[in-house]
């Protein structure tokens, strides 16, 4: 602020005008006046804000302004008007009169006013609008077809479908099939002249017709590269007087189309320009056709009037109709009826080929030897020949290249069904080949293997089975619950009870208790199969192979199995022991292997649980039984002092509390007792432990300590040492 040094006039009184004012060495005053005593301008009476530029207002009174100190630096160095200079800065630009409506635009050089053009008021072409503004716009066509064009394409691919529907566009079904009712193919008609070759590419038509009379002609085949997938199929219809050579692209012959015949030739492999093709062999056909590959009229006829339309077709079961598959696909027919030839043997070798009868029937007095067709001759595996062998002889049925198959005795028959066509060989089965049963046979009578001179008889006093009314006794009958007599001498078994049969001088004797255990057999009753019982120890004999059942009611007891070097020697390899304990007691039935000899890898084995149960066989060596099965329930102990376990089982477990103190259990001797398990597991939520210690040998499982509740530890052994498999 600027004050004009006229206009103010300051009065310098002394101190005691203003003593009530100078105590702090201030001046107060409220006004500034002129030597007329007229106020020019006041002091505000409050202070202005810092940092603003001061102005004075309407009551001219000092105040501070929206400036701030910085906002008025931004003038520093302003050495002229500052509009002046902003209207030197736009005197360049054109002037706006008579411009409304324009935009500025420039060439690079100077700038001018530009008239905007106006707006487009239609589109043509592929999408049509007309009109100002925002119009809606129509689409005409798309790559040349029209709207309604494509329209219906969207539409008729939507409704694209797998199923066998008429004028739908065709989609495979979620198995990559489709369905249809036939597919079409074009057919060229080609005359044949002499000496001439018809050459096919990829693009021509699937059906050649070929006519005339031409000698030495060729049909060459596509270079097979070009087919794009295997399975390309062409048809050669030849309808000309002569035969026709069918060639691959390499000029190499295929086949021969005889006149008046057709053949179906398919790629089969297209990794080079020769390929490789299936040939189907030639079938007949009409003498005449029309052209589009369909019966002429005149054909069509004949056919219709000698014999039952097409249109009469019938999936119904019908005499003298023609057959049409059912709406499942099925023909329903009394019986289809194959071709058979009857050849008489000769003892030599007949080679059928693929043209031969399915039903081989030989007769005559000697032997023969039959070669079947070559597999790879055949359409298709499961292709089956029947053999009955009427002759005297034996039939030998080989393979293609002389490898045996089987052998059909005299009066028996076979089924031979190839598995395999990959080879001239192949692979066949025989599906049965047995002689027939004659009534001589079999039977009661003069000639039969049972005459009635030997025929059974019932000797009610003995109680015994005879052959003839004076014979020695087969089967015997002892005094025994088993049977029971209906008051007719007919004798029965009675199913509650069961039976011993006992191997005697006197044949096989029947007792409703046992006797003999070595030799006895227990029938029927409460254990429903076939084997050895056993209450007491004993060993078994070597020439017995069955089931036995351990009963340990009255003590425990071991059973001793027959020597394997015995069994062995003398015929015994093989032999299946199964041995079940069948009593609910303590009671340890012990299977023993017989000196040095072994179970697996174990000395014997322990059956200590009702419904234990163990399978073993001779596997041909002089020291050792195998396991076949080994179904022995784990031994469980819940224990809540320290323990001592037996070795009674090879699969134990210890469930441990140990809430009143420390509990050891100590194990069994793991001596000869590989694959044997312990699981220890703490039960109880205490601060105690459970300790296992292994009777004998080291590893890390001969000592474990469990301290946490459900923590446990499995332990097996290798018969010397123990050693931890699993923890939880």
């Amino acid at each position: 602020m600027k004050f004009n040094k006229s206009l103010l006039s300051f009065l310098f009184l002394t101190t005691t005008a203003f003593a009530a004012h100078t105590s702090s060495r201030k001046v107060f005053a409220t006004d500034i006046v002129n030597k007329s005593g007229t106020s020019v301008f006041y002091f505000p009476t409050s202070l202005p804000l810092a940092s603003r530029a001061c102005i004075m207002n309407s009551d001219r009174e000092i105040t501070s302004s929206s400036v701030t100190d910085t906002e008025l630096g931004y003038l520093s160095g302003v050495t002229s008007a500052i509009q002046t200079q902003l209207n030197a800065k736009y005197s360049g630009l054109p002037s706006q009169t008579g411009n409304s409506g324009k935009y500025l635009t420039t060439n690079g050089t100077s700038e001018s006013w530009a008239t905007v053009s106006a707006g487009i008021s239609a589109l043509t072409g592929d999408v049509t609008a007309s009109g100002t503004g925002s119009v809606a716009a129509t689409v005409a066509s798309v790559g040349g077809k029209t709207a309604s064009q494509v329209g219906t394409s969207v539409d008729d691919t939507v409704a694209a479908t797998s199923a066998n529907t008429a004028s739908v566009i065709v989609k495979r079904d979620s198995s990559k099939n489709f369905l249809i009712n036939n597919i079409g193919t074009t057919t060229t008609s080609t005359t044949t002249s002499n000496n001439a070759t018809l050459t096919l590419t990829v693009a021509s038509s699937k059906r050649q017709r070929l006519g005339g009379t031409g000698t030495n002609y060729k049909v060459k085949l596509p270079d097979a590269t070009t087919l794009g997938q295997a399975g390309f199929p062409f048809v050669i219809d030849n309808r000309s007087s002569q035969d026709v050579s069918v060639i691959d692209n390499g000029s190499n012959v295929l086949y021969t189309v005889a006149a008046g015949t057709e053949t179906t030739v398919t790629a089969t492999s297209i990794a080079s320009a020769n390929g490789t093709w299936e040939v189907q062999t030639a079938v007949g056909q009409p003498a005449s056709d029309s052209a589009s590959g369909y019966l002429s009229a005149a054909d069509h006829a004949s056919y219709t009037t000698t014999g039952t339309a097409v249109s009469a077709r019938t999936s119904t079961n019908t005499a003298s109709a023609i057959a049409a598959r059912s709406s499942d696909g099925n023909l329903w027919i009394n019986g289809a009826f194959q071709k058979s030839t009857s050849t008489a043997t000769a003892a030599g070798t007949t080679t059928l080929t693929v043209a031969s009868s399915p039903i081989q029937i030989w007769t005559g007095a000697t032997t023969q030897t039959i070669k079947m067709p070559a597999a790879n001759t055949l359409v298709q595996v499961g292709t089956t020949y029947k053999f009955i062998n009427q002759s005297s002889g034996a039939l030998t049925i080989q393979d293609n290249s002389a490898g045996a198959i089987t052998t059909i005795a005299a009066g028996g028959s076979a089924d031979i069904v190839v598995t395999n066509i990959g080879s001239a060989a192949g692979t066949w089965i025989a599906n049965s080949a047995s002689p027939a049963l004659t009534n001589t046979q079999i039977g009661f009578g003069a000639s039969s293997v049972l005459s009635s001179s030997s025929k059974f008889t019932w000797d009610d006093t003995n109680q015994v089975l005879k052959i003839g009314s004076t014979g020695t006794a087969k089967i015997k009958r002892a005094t025994l619950d088993w049977m029971t007599n209906d008051g007719a001498n007919a004798y029965y078994y009675n199913p509650n009870a069961g039976f011993y049969l006992n191997m005697t001088s006197d044949g096989i004797v029947a007792n409703s208790t046992a006797s003999n255990y070595t030799s006895e057999f227990l029938m029927g009753g409460g254990f429903g199969a076939i084997g050895v019982a056993k209450t007491s120890g004993s060993t078994l004999n070597s020439t017995t192979k069955s089931v036995v059942k351990l009963d340990g009611t009255s003590a425990a007891f071991t059973t001793t199995l027959p020597s394997a070097s015995t069994g062995v020697a003398t015929g015994l390899d093989g032999a299946i022991y199964e041995f079940t304990k069948i009593d609910a007691t303590n009671n340890i039935t012990k299977v023993d292997a017989n000196s040095t000899q072994t179970i697996g890898a174990d000395l014997d084995s322990d059956l200590g649980a009702v419904g234990d149960s163990i399978k073993i066989w001779l596997d041909g060596t002089n020291t050792k039984w195998q396991y076949l099965s080994d179904s022995r329930a784990p031994k469980v102990y819940s224990i809540t002092t320290n323990t001592t376990l037996t070795a009674q089982n090879r699969n134990i477990i210890v469930l441990c509390d140990a809430t009143s103190g420390n509990v050891t259990t100590t194990g069994y001797s793991v001596a000869g007792k590989s694959g044997w398990k312990v699981i220890l597991k703490k039960i109880d939520a205490s601060g105690n432990s459970c300790i296992y210690t292994a009777a004998s040998g080291s590893g890390d499982g001969a000592s474990v300590t469990l301290t946490t509740q459900n923590s446990g530890k499995e332990i097996v052994t290798n018969g010397t040492n123990s050693y931890i498999i699993g923890s939880f």
